[in-house]
């Protein structure tokens, strides 16, 4: 697993790119990250985040949903860890796949953090600072 630390601080604004088609999902995941002044891009299909990774800036952090419509989940984590610039970007996978398999290949496939859907919101809070070092 790859554990990247960034620094955010008041010169420096962290971005993190939400891959979830859930409206619920994103807006609780927005709320946390805003009430710590970090930006974020949304995008609710695998079409629209696959499109992003090859023309926005290099985030800071990923979350992503693996059971997400168009280009699923596991063929965007091989996306995001081909790219050069984007190897070492912290994914947390917040998902609703439980299984042995889906955790495993998702390890394999680089990510740094796994959360199963339902989530604890106080772990997801930790993880965001753990990852970007607030």
């Amino acid at each position: 697993m790859i554990n990247t630390k960034i620094n955010c601080s008041i010169e420096r604004v962290c971005r993190v790119l939400i891959i979830e088609d859930n409206r619920i999902d994103n807006m609780v995941l927005q709320q946390i990250l805003d009430c710590k002044n970090i930006a974020t891009t949304i995008c609710d299909d695998g079409v629209e985040a696959w499109n992003l990774i090859n023309t926005i800036s290099v985030p800071d952090l990923v979350f992503l949903e693996l059971l997400i419509p168009g280009i699923k989940g596991f063929q965007l984590l091989e996306h995001i860890r081909s790219k050069k610039a984007w190897n070492k970007v912290p994914i947390i996978v917040i998902s609703k796949l439980g299984d042995l398999d889906s955790v495993k290949n998702s390890i394999k496939l680089g990510v740094t953090a796994y959360i199963h859907k339902p989530y604890n919101a106080v772990r997801l809070r930790s993880e965001i600072d753990n990852f970007l070092n607030i």
